[in-house]
């Protein structure tokens, strides 16, 4: 599959928010509320989105990727214990619903900028070329070896497609002010689930704009 990597641009050469960007305002469709943690309540912090490119079995639709900024570890979906519990095959039935403290999601149709919590620093993001495709990188799309082996198709029957990956221990630049998560060494940069390296893939079909997986190595 084809991959384009992801890198920080510089955030005034434009005063309009990004649709490619780490923190600032979430692309969420019109109505829906800016999801909330279901172990605390705390709003989720939009980490990163973008617009997943011409070239994308899921071309046109919008990657958003929220956690919570007190519970940054990884439960429920394929995960048992913070341990991938299904084995290769077909997922179960609404098996996104099982991670309450974050939402991962590919969103179509017209949205509109949700306010944004302010918790990381608003970055939009540019995408390029993917020099080196089978290293690990910020990028979206792409074919890690990860993605055969778990073998997984959505309940639905549609092959899971790899829509994102965030290498390990890659830093999202906290805005000032803002706190580090809990047991983390850094004081100016928060991590995606520990920090650890994810795979991040979506239902080739689009069954539900929810229909994605976490996976973590």
């Amino acid at each position: 599959m084809l991959s384009w990597r992801l890198s920080f641009a510089d955030p005034t050469k434009s005063s309009a928010p990004s649709r490619d960007s780490v923190g600032g305002p979430a692309w969420l469709p019109k109505g829906l509320a800016p999801p909330s943690c279901t172990l605390c309540g705390t709003r989720l912090t939009l980490v990163f989105q973008a617009d997943l490119p011409p070239g994308h079995p899921l071309a046109g639709r919008h990657l958003v990727v929220l956690t919570c900024p007190k519970h940054d570890d990884i439960w429920g979906g394929i995960y048992e214990d913070g341990i991938v519990a299904h084995p290769p095959g077909r997922l179960p039935q609404g098996y996104w619903k099982g991670g309450g403290h974050y939402h991962l999601a590919t969103y179509a149709g017209e949205l509109e900028a949700a306010p944004s919590d302010g918790r990381l620093e608003a970055t939009p993001l540019d995408l390029g070329p993917d020099p080196e495709p089978r290293r690990q990188a910020f990028r979206l799309g792409g074919h890690a070896p990860h993605v055969d082996k778990l073998g997984y198709t959505c309940s639905c029957g549609a092959k899971m497609v790899q829509v994102g990956e965030v290498p390990n221990d890659f830093k999202f630049p906290l805005a000032p002010g803002q706190a580090a998560l809990p047991g983390t060494f850094s004081t100016k940069n928060d991590k995606l689930f520990l920090g650890n390296y994810v795979l991040l893939m979506a239902c080739s079909a689009s069954c539900d704009p929810m229909a994605m997986v976490a996976y973590h190595a």
